[in-house]
């Protein structure tokens, strides 16, 4: 009985506690915020106090603690916050395993909230430093930028606050060149450019305020702020996979600075680059020699004329954009939905040969390409290894001698229509040079045509995909499915058909 009795003492005593736990097995100390705690982030004032109480199993330990002691310190024992500067700091209720009597052992917890500590005043600060105080947009017309995210006020809710554009620079204000880039608006703070570039000053003045308790209705001095803009020139265009881009001027050369030289003469040749053809793309001849992969972004609505089109190094790439221009408001976005704007570039060789010879690969995207010529044996389109055509696009070839081709492509080339448009066209009976297409045509979008009602549309692979229907004919009035790779047919159409 005596044995027993002693081996009994030590769970008496331990169950005097009201947690019983050991360091290789502690036990949950439950704790909990007693006040505010569904409240994550406490504002103050400097000089402010604030209180927070946690709760645990009453034997345990409960220290508070500060990261930032230089914004706000906090009472270990009583949790009392007392704010000393502008900033953020986060105070935690610590439970740190022991119990009071040192004697249970408890789960390691911390409780975390956020204090930010603020000049409660009301004030509108600028996101951006002022040692530069520069926000750069590009002036692509009707590209907007929404200036409320980028002043903060204070307090948060509770202003009216009224958006502008300083009218003029005064002697204190340093800017290069002053412009209206474009307008704003007073009430959300959408700048929407309008093409020009230049420097302007944007201002967001708290106009009148519903503010919390505690806040100070400060001078109007703090009640306003500006930010510097620098709107540099640019232009945008939509590129092969419907991707708006815009492009600063330091990425392309103007044709009217390249192709018109202060001395000497053009001579109608382009090197590899982008180039935003704002004026004639040839000055002084009709021909237009390509040296190198170049991309062409067309003013928008642009018309060019040619007699020849030429890739001199026999491997380079023509990309061939349209700029953006025009911008309409979508209300279900709340975004400006933009038109890929047109141009028309056309390549008419008359009885001198081909038009558009030699390229490794010719992309159109939102404008009108054609080629035409009225040499016998020639086409619209030679020695072409890939040609396509997407969106907004569409490309004409056309034959009007006796006897010829619309397109000719090297032998593995293939003409893509990936959501535009091509009317091929060719002319006579010749098994060499008589097709609209010699190549293989693959369509995925958009239509193709091709025609040549004195012999065959197309020498080369039909293939689709998507919802596109190919079909042929015979005279051009009656229509059939199309069920072979090839086709003898001299008409030939490939589109989305409508339900029959």
């Amino acid at each position: 009985m005596q044995v027993a009795l002693l081996l009994a003492a030590p769970f008496v005593v331990s169950s005097c506690d009201d947690v019983i736990g050991q360091e290789d097995n502690p036990v949950a100390s439950y704790v909990q915020w007693k006040t505010d705690a569904d409240v994550d982030e406490v504002e103050m004032k400097v000089g402010g106090t604030y209180t927070r109480v946690a709760t645990a199993v009453s034997s345990a330990i409960i220290a508070y603690e500060s990261d930032n002691t230089e914004v706000a310190t906090v009472d270990p024992v009583s949790g009392e916050v007392t704010a000393k500067k502008i900033g953020e700091a986060n105070i935690s209720a610590v439970v740190s395993g022991m119990s009071t009597n040192g004697r249970n052992v408890f789960e390691a917890t911390k409780l975390t909230y956020k204090v930010n500590v603020i000049d409660k005043k009301i004030y509108v600060k600028a996101l951006v430093e002022k040692t530069d105080s520069i926000v750069d947009v590009t002036a692509n017309v009707n590209t907007t930028i929404d200036f409320s995210k980028k002043f903060k006020f204070f307090p948060a809710t509770g202003l009216s606050v009224t958006y502008s554009i300083l009218s003029a620079p005064t002697a204190a204000v340093d800017l290069p060149h002053y412009a209206t880039v474009g307008a704003i608006n007073a009430t959300t703070g959408e700048l929407t450019l309008n093409g020009t570039s230049g420097w302007c000053l944007i201002q967001a003045q708290i106009t009148s305020a519903t503010a919390p308790d505690g806040y100070d209705d400060n001078t109007a001095a703090l009640k306003k702020d500006t930010i510097k803009v620098r709107v540099k020139e640019a232009i945008a265009y939509y590129n092969a996979a419907n991707e708006r881009i815009i492009l600063t001027a330091d990425k392309y050369k103007k044709v009217s600075e390249y192709a018109y030289p202060t001395t000497g003469t053009f001579n109608g040749t382009y090197a590899a680059g982008t180039y935003f053809v704002d004026a004639t793309l040839n000055p002084t001849t009709t021909t237009i020699k390509i040296s190198g992969d170049v991309t062409f972004i067309f003013e928008d609505g642009r018309s060019e004329w040619m007699s020849n089109l030429v890739d001199v190094t026999d491997n380079a790439t023509l990309n061939l954009f349209a700029q953006t221009q025009n911008a309409v408001w979508n209300t279900t976005k709340k975004a400006y939905t933009f038109d890929p704007g047109t141009f028309t570039l056309t390549v008419d060789r008359y009885t001198a040969g081909d038009a558009i010879t030699n390229f490794k690969a010719i992309n159109v995207c939102g404008g009108n390409l054609k080629g035409i010529t009225q040499t016998e044996n020639c086409g619209g389109f030679a020695a072409i290894k890939d040609l396509n055509v997407y969106g907004g696009g569409t490309i004409t070839a056309q034959n009007f001698a006796a006897n010829g081709y619309g397109i000719s492509l090297l032998d593995g080339g293939k003409l893509t229509v990936a959501g535009g448009n091509v009317n091929a066209y060719g002319a006579g009976s010749s098994t060499t040079f008589g097709y609209a297409v010699i190549g293989d045509v693959e369509i995925s979008k958009g239509t193709f045509i091709a025609s040549n009602s004195a012999y065959r549309a197309v020498k080369g692979n039909l293939s689709k995909s998507g919802d596109i229907t190919i079909k042929y004919s015979d005279n051009n009035s009656t229509w059939a499915p199309l069920t072979t790779a090839t086709s003898n047919a001299p008409y030939i159409k490939a589109q989305k058909w409508p339900a029959e």
